[in-house]
C-alpha cells in the first residue's frame, strides 16, 4: 500500500498506540538504564511527587520493623530474667559455642570449609544442651509427704 494522500498510512508502517515511555530509550541514554521510569516517579500522587510518598514509606516501614523487633525482644529479656536463675549451665555451653567457633576458624586453612549446617548444628546443640542440663540440675523435687 503506498502512501497516496494525507492521513493515510502505509501496511509498512503500522500505527503505534501514544506513549509516556520513550520509544527509543537504551541503557546508553543520558537518562541511564532507568531512564524510562522518571516520568512515572515525578507523576502527582496526591499532590506530591511519587517518589516523596516511595521514599518516606520507606523509612516508615523500616522504623516499624526495627520497634516491633526491639519489643520482642524487651519481651524476651523479661521472660528470661525471670527464670535465669534455673540457666546455671548456660554460660558454660556459650564458653563451649566460643572455643568452637575459635577451633573453626584456625582449622579452615588445615580442614577446609566446614558447611554452616554442621556449624548450627553444633551451635544449636550445645546451647540446647547447656539450658536442658541446667533446667534438669536446678529442677525442684517434690518429695512426697509422710
Amino acid at each position: 500500500m503506498t502512501n497516496s494522500g494525507a492521513g493515510q498510512t502505509t501496511a509498512s508502517s503500522p500505527a503505534q498506540p501514544p506513549s509516556r515511555i520513550p520509544v527509543n530509550a537504551s541503557p546508553n541514554d543520558q537518562n541511564g538504564p532507568h531512564g524510562h521510569l522518571l516520568p512515572y516517579l515525578n507523576t502527582p500522587f496526591l499532590g506530591t511527587a511519587a517518589w516523596i510518598w516511595l521514599f518516606f514509606g520507606g523509612i516508615v516501614v523500616t522504623l516499624l520493623v526495627v520497634d516491633l523487633g526491639v519489643l520482642g525482644l524487651r519481651a524476651l529479656y523479661f521472660a528470661l530474667a525471670a527464670m535465669i536463675h534455673r540457666f546455671t549451665y548456660l554460660k558454660y555451653a556459650l564458653a563451649l559455642v566460643l572455643v568452637f567457633i575459635g577451633t573453626k576458624i584456625f582449622l579452615v586453612d588445615i580442614v577446609g570449609k566446614i558447611p554452616p549446617v554442621f556449624s548450627l548444628s553444633v551451635t544449636f546443640g550445645l546451647i540446647a544442651g547447656g539450658v536442658v542440663y541446667s533446667l534438669w540440675k536446678t529442677r525442684v523435687v517434690i518429695s512426697p509427704q509422710q
